[in-house]
């Protein structure tokens, strides 16, 4: 059974890998609205007892590739451990949700867009974060906001493997599968199940990452350099 969860509105941070023109070094950013989730080193951890919850949060654009997220969904589907709750709304979800139904996905929530504490609450709760698994252009040479909000919220994250991911994070601090491969996205996320220090290790390599390349400290002291750089 597919549940339609009920909650409010969401924001937008996008951070993408500059062109090749720029250094390596450069990430742009571009906020849209206030973040989505304030980064804190006191996640809450998901309380004992709770089942294993896989978030996703996002407006269902294609290269988020959320229908490979429940193929991946439906595979695990045999394991009453596992659930996943798609947060969001946008252009695809709707045949997301068919999809999911057709499946027979058992364990699949779908959740209106949420902002604020309502939103960092429901992802703190969550065991994994995934990140995008399409394999249009864009997602080639995006970081996006989801994976940058595990990053601060110190969760374990997998996305696809893309050139912008391997610019900016390694093994690590990120689990990375091939865009459109539900099978190796279930497989990576039931290995982290089964690896409670798997996930930890995972969780704190990328706050740390979040720390050394996102933060707000981060992008100061690099937009310094660039600046200093063009005004010579």
């Amino acid at each position: 059974m597919v549940v339609l969860s009920t909650i409010v509105a969401r924001t937008n941070v996008t951070a993408s890998v500059s062109s090749a023109k720029s250094s390596p070094r450069t990430l742009r950013t571009r906020n849209t609205t206030a973040p989505s989730v304030t980064p804190s080193n006191a996640a809450v951890a998901p309380a004992a007892g709770t089942p294993f919850t896989v978030a996703f949060c996002g407006s269902f654009m294609p290269l988020h590739g959320a229908d490979v997220i429940v193929e991946a969904a439906a595979l695990l589907d045999h394991d009453p451990e596992i659930r996943f709750v798609l947060v969001g709304a946008g252009q695809t979800k709707a045949a997301v949700v068919e999809r999911a139904r057709a499946l027979g996905c058992e364990h699949v929530s779908f959740v209106p867009p949420c902002q604020g504490d309502d939103l960092r609450a429901l992802l703190c709760s969550a065991d994994v974060w995934l990140g995008v698994f399409g394999d249009s252009e864009k997602t080639k040479v995006v970081v996006p906001n989801k994976v940058v909000d595990a990053l601060a919220l110190g969760k374990p994250l997998i996305t696809a493997d893309t050139p912008a991911i391997r610019r900016v994070l390694d093994s690590t601090q990120v689990r990375t599968v091939p865009a459109r491969d539900a099978r190796a996205l279930a497989d990576e996320i039931g290995a982290l199940h089964a690896d409670a220090t798997a996930r930890a290790a995972l969780a704190n390599a990328g706050r740390t990452a979040y720390e050394a390349r996102f933060s707000p400290a981060a992008l100061r002291s690099e937009v310094s350099e660039i600046v200093t750089a063009f005004s010579r």
